[in-house]
């Protein structure tokens, strides 16, 4: 799943959507603003107010301790408690990230609280947290990330789904239906997960991507399609024509596809 984000950033998702959830460096001693403006109690390991303040990580984001909240299912029912009542929007996003750890039950609760969270930085936080819920139960929070308003929850849910692999049909369905999202990154990485999951319904739709404006979305498809059907993706002409994309990993990109295809 790290290995996925960290391919992912290379081809400029990470930067277009701003920091994952996963895989970033470990936080820093910095104090968490509370809702009220100032620095959060210390606390200890442990549930209740002895779950302590957040920290800034060297990439900016809040995080809570790892020694605080990991197998402490205690936490995970402080930490929604805290959720209904923080204002603070980084804050609620710090909150939802610490949650898998704890080991306690919380994919119900954050999936309602999905339904009515304002702020699109936490609702990406909470779909981010699809690959990490219990076997078979993240599709919930991908199928409610790829309806939302805010594209960057539409493509972390795109994204995510690529770990939930095999697809579901209805998941796969949306997924066909972000390929034609009007923004790039939400092309991009529902490509991706179309391809990850080996939908090979999607191979048309996916080709279609061959020609979008932005590099990266190229890149994502010609990749798909090496996935779905890398026989039939070498007889498309749009591939063919990418080995001369003014776009130096593309063009590399489709001409590993056509070489691997001819052997």
């Amino acid at each position: 799943m790290r290995a996925l984000r960290r391919r992912g950033a290379a081809l400029g998702l990470a930067l277009t959507l701003g920091a994952g959830c996963r895989g970033e460096p470990a936080p820093a001693e910095v104090p968490a603003p509370t809702s009220a403006g100032t620095a959060a109690p210390q606390g200890s390991a442990g549930a209740g107010d002895e779950l302590g303040r957040a920290r800034r990580a060297r990439d900016g984001s809040l995080r809570y301790a790892d020694e605080v909240v990991h197998d402490n299912p205690a936490a995970a029912a402080e930490i929604l408690r805290r959720l209904e009542r923080e204002h603070d929007a980084e804050v609620r996003a710090a909150l939802v990230r610490a949650l898998p750890a704890t080991g306690g039950t919380w994919l119900e609760a954050v999936r309602q609280r999905l339904a009515r969270e304002p702020d699109a930085g936490v609702r990406r936080a909470m779909v981010a947290l699809a690959p990490r819920a219990p076997a078979g139960q993240g599709d919930e929070l991908v199928l409610a990330g790829v309806d939302d308003g805010a594209a960057s929850v539409r493509a972390e849910a795109a994204l995510s789904a690529g770990s939930l692999a095999p697809l579901s049909a209805q998941l796969a369905t949306r997924l066909v239906a972000l390929l034609g999202d009007r923004d790039a990154p939400v092309r991009a990485a529902a490509a991706r997960s179309l391809g990850i999951g080996a939908w090979g319904q999607a191979f048309e739709p996916v080709a279609a991507l061959l020609s979008d404006p932005e590099p990266f979305v190229r890149l994502e498809a010609v990749r798909a399609l090496g996935r779905l059907d890398r026989a039939r993706a070498a007889g498309l002409e749009a591939l063919r024509a990418l080995v001369r994309d003014p776009d130096a990993t593309v063009a590399r990109a489709a001409a590993r596809l056509l070489d691997a295809a001819s052997r």
